[in-house]
């Protein structure tokens, strides 16, 4: 059973490794806002100070040194400098390459960009800590009747998580930056499993028509902190329980077993159901005792 165990652990590794680096390839570029869930966060640099090198949270340095500003009236394709607020037009200007991290994991970031590089993109790396996750190209430049003002508005997509990236251009000359938006991670579903498993003492006790009930109670995803229970009884993530069915009816603590304290719950009707929850989401398990 171990040597089993052990072998499918490796395959989930496994598979997981190899989704990254198939996954690591696949950063794809979008050239619409829409493609946001309508939640992402914007930062228009609006009230930011000279040397940049925090705003809302998000770093900016270019060489390890804070970032330029300029102010100007210029229209953007989908930002709020779209109005005639001109105090509002305030952008990083700054020479190539920019780095720009995130206070959390990314799957989606967009910026809109002026830069002396017409006929080519700006090439952007993705990283989450050290690690290159991929890379992706913003859209070029042509003339400023397709861009207004030579603003270009470009979004990224990448299926690994992110939370830096770094901008350059094909010459690393100067860049202007502004209206980025991004969205944290989608929280991974609620997983929750009542795995059957050996008796701890190595006895079956008590006897029941199932003559071991031994469970143990797993838990992972959800967006926050995670809370299991068993009728009113909480639960622990990773707990072993013993179930039997009978007795009066609904869910009963009988009593706590041996010197792992294992609690030993009656159920009436069965099966047991285990629910977990993080504040937002529910998910159940059954706890399936054999005939």
């Amino acid at each position: 059973m171990k040597r089993l165990r052990s072998a499918i652990a490796l395959m989930a590794i496994c598979m997981l490794l190899t989704l990254a680096r198939t996954a690591s390839a696949q950063i794809t570029t979008f050239y619409d806002p829409s493609s946001f869930s309508g939640t992402e966060t914007v930062l228009t640099f609006q009230g930011a100070s000279e040397p940049l090198s925090e705003y809302n949270g998000v770093s900016f340095s270019q060489n390890g040194a804070g970032v330029g500003l300029v102010n100007d009236g210029d229209t953007r394709p989908f930002g709020p400098q779209e109005s005639t607020a001109i105090d509002n037009d305030v952008n990083p200007f700054t020479g190539l390459p920019i780095e720009i991290t995130f206070p959390s994991a990314l799957l989606k970031v967009a910026f809109e960009s002026r830069f002396n590089g017409y006929g080519q993109g700006l090439t952007v790396s993705f990283y989450a800590g050290d690690a290159l996750v991929g890379t992706g190209t913003s859209q070029a430049p042509t003339d400023t009747s397709t861009s207004p003002n030579g603003w270009i508005f470009t979004g990224f997509d990448s299926l690994v998580p992110f939370d830096r990236i770094v901008v350059a251009g094909p010459n690393n000359g100067y860049v202007r930056i502004d209206n980025v938006r991004f969205e944290g991670t989608a929280a991974p579903p609620l997983v929750l499993a009542c795995v059957a498993g050996p008796n701890p003492s190595g006895k079956n006790t008590p006897a029941a028509n199932n003559q071991d009930g031994f469970f143990r109670v797993m838990a992972d995803g959800g967006s926050g902190s995670l809370s299991i229970s068993l009728g009113s009884y909480a639960l622990a993530n990773g707990e072993t329980i013993k179930i039997t069915q009978g007795g009066p009816g609904g869910i009963q603590l009988v009593n706590r077993m041996g010197a792992f304290g294992i609690r030993h719950f009656q159920v009436n009707p069965g099966p047991a159901q285990v629910v977990v929850s993080d504040g937002a989401n529910t998910a159940t398990a059954a706890c399936l005792l054999r005939p």
